[in-house]
């Protein structure tokens, strides 16, 4: 049947619709998944899933058969927070065994959508490419996007890992380095 199917990841109420060529009175479950990594290929990791479908007698449907696909839209509870003009949002499949590999998505100002054939884990992650990070060691924090001064973060790591190359990184208030640190600074 082509029907459309949406869950609610029970963690944070993150939306994930599954619409395709699905077995009849088939079920869609999305687990949250914790990651070793906080990173895959060098971007940040916002949340990863594993996405399911079972068919009416519980059985995971884990390919669609040849030729065919399924979309998959995610829509986390905060986009808003999380979306970021200026980062390049990917989704990449996560195997058990391998590395994990990119897949071509789109986000938009609701939510990231990607095409596949399977179902297994799912990350989604975030290229840092802010031209201009705000860092306020009082006030900021490392969950904020980093992109205005009342959105600053917290850490140098973090305004580290949000700027793009040859970007700027704002001191809006007080930061405190404990050990080395070693800047290249431009007049």
């Amino acid at each position: 049947t082509d029907e459309t199917y949406k869950t609610v990841a029970t963690d944070d109420k993150t939306s994930i619709t599954v619409s395709g060529v699905l077995p009849q009175n088939a079920t869609a479950k999305a687990f949250k998944v914790e990651l070793e990594d906080a990173a895959i290929n060098g971007e940040r990791l916002i949340v990863a899933y594993d996405i399911v479908v079972f068919d009416e007698n519980g059985k995971p449907f884990e390919e669609c058969r040849d030729g065919e696909k399924l979309k998959v839209i995610i829509t986390p509870e905060k986009w808003d927070e999380v979306n970021n003009d200026d980062e390049n949002y990917n989704i990449y499949y996560v195997p058990e065994v391998g590395n994990p590999e990119v897949m071509k998505s789109k986000a938009d100002d609701k939510a990231i959508s990607f095409i596949t054939d399977h179902f297994t884990v799912y990350a989604l992650t975030a290229k840092g490419s802010l031209s201009t990070v705000y860092l306020n060691g009082v006030s900021g924090k490392d969950t904020n996007s980093g992109n205005s001064s009342n959105n600053a973060v917290k850490t140098i790591e973090k305004a580290v890992e949000l700027v793009k190359e040859n970007g700027t990184v704002m001191i809006t208030g007080t930061v405190t380095i404990t050990g080395e640190l070693e800047l290249d600074v431009d007049n």
